[in-house]
Parts: C-alpha cells; sequence; structure tokens
C-alpha cells in the first residue's frame, strides 16, 4: 500500500468515527431534551385518570346520598330513582376504576342491587339501614379515610 493510499484510508475511518460520535451524540441530546417532559406528562396522564376516578366516585357519593335522604323522607318511589341513578354510577365507576381492590368492592355493591331495589319497590323501612352501610361501603371504595 503506498503512503498516499494509507493516509487515505485513515482518514476515512477517522471521517466515519467523527460521523458515529456526532450521531451518538444527537441522539444523547434529543433523548435528553425528549425524556423529561414525556416522564412528566405520563405521570400528568396517571393523575389526571386518578381524579376522573375520584371524581367519578363522588357522583356515585352524590346519588346514594339522595338516594338516602329520600328513603329517610320515607319517599320510597324517589328513592328508587335516586337509587336506579347510583347503581348505574357504580356500574361506570367499576369500569373505570384501575385498581382490583375498589373495582371488587364496587362489583359486590352492584351485586345488591336487587336487594335493594326489591327493598324501596315494597317500601320496606328494613331498606335504610341497608342503604346506609352501602354509604360506608362506598367510601371505602373511594378510598375516603
Amino acid at each position: 500500500m503506498t503512503p498516499d493510499a494509507q493516509v487515505r484510508s485513515g482518514s476515512g475511518r477517522s471521517g466515519l468515527l467523527r460521523v458515529a460520535i456526532g450521531a451518538g451524540l444527537l441522539l444523547v441530546v434529543f433523548l435528553l431534551g425528549y425524556l423529561p417532559p414525556s416522564l412528566r406528562a405520563s405521570r400528568v396522564a396517571d393523575e389526571n385518570r386518578r381524579l376522573q376516578e375520584r371524581l367519578t366516585l363522588a357522583g356515585v357519593l352524590g346519588y346514594l346520598g339522595m338516594t338516602n335522604y329520600e328513603v329517610q323522607r320515607n319517599n320510597y318511589a324517589s328513592a328508587a330513582e335516586y337509587s336506579t341513578q347510583f347503581f348505574n354510577r357504580v356500574r361506570e365507576a367499576a369500569g373505570i376504576v384501575r385498581d382490583e381492590a375498589p373495582k371488587r368492592e364496587l362489583e359486590a355493591i352492584i351485586n345488591r342491587r336487587d336487594e335493594i331495589m326489591a327493598g324501596l319497590s315494597a317500601a320496606n323501612p328494613a331498606v335504610k339501614d341497608k342503604i346506609a352501610r352501602m354509604y360506608a361501603d362506598v367510601f371505602k371504595a373511594a378510598g375516603v379515610p
């Protein structure tokens, strides 16, 4: 190999090495600029999901509160209407909540629908205690201390 060819092949390798190092540095700079906002966006999305779950559960508690209010006034027909909305919201909340423990508690509440609705339809005063106990169960599912 001539000395001239050795110089050219050496400079070709060093040029390729420079391009590879430059590309690597460019990738590192890109990742340093991209990862922090991406991680922050992920945390914000998780927080948004948790707040949405809590808002849904607050709506559930609102309908249960109105059910309880109407049943305490012995207005069983109105309590049955609110109860229907309550159980529909519980079903919706069970579909939104990702944590297994609250989801199981919400599904257990859904399973009591027929019992509660039958008590309201019959204007059975014993349903008042069942609704009051259910309020505590929803609080537990919502993670309220």
